[in-house]
């Protein structure tokens, strides 16, 4: 009876000790996972001033500030693409918004312009 006593209690003391193990780990993000080379080789994602006085972030299309519509158009169509969901999102390019991951819609710049002012955007 004593031996079994013991033996539960070994059991049960070992258990123990593999659960309270694991709890008390350190969670790390991403960033702390990456070893300093990796994290020098990423861009940073820094707020930049755009020649055409428009603030947007860096390698993104979202527009922020003033919208200059007819810089943006650089192949000069009288057209760009913009989310049927999140305006300030044109570029001149097919692709998606980096927002809400809707597909761009190629508008004239005129109709750009008008749902950018309807809802509260300056645009130039």
């Amino acid at each position: 009876m004593p031996f079994k006593r013991i033996f539960f209690f070994a059991a049960f003391l070992s258990l123990s000790l593999i659960i309270a193990s694991g709890c008390g780990e350190k969670k790390t993000s991403r960033d702390e996972q990456n070893t300093p080379q990796e994290q020098q080789q990423r861009p940073p994602q820094k707020q930049v001033q755009a020649n055409n006085n428009t603030s947007l972030r860096a390698n993104t299309i979202v527009r922020e500030g003033l919208i200059d519509l007819k810089a943006i158009d650089e192949n000069k169509d009288g057209k760009v693409f913009e989310c049927p969901m999140d305006y300030n999102v044109v570029s001149d390019y097919k692709g998606t918004c980096p927002k809400c991951g809707m597909d761009l819609e190629e508008v004239s710049i005129e109709k750009a312009k008008s749902n950018l002012t309807a809802n509260g955007y300056k645009v130039r």
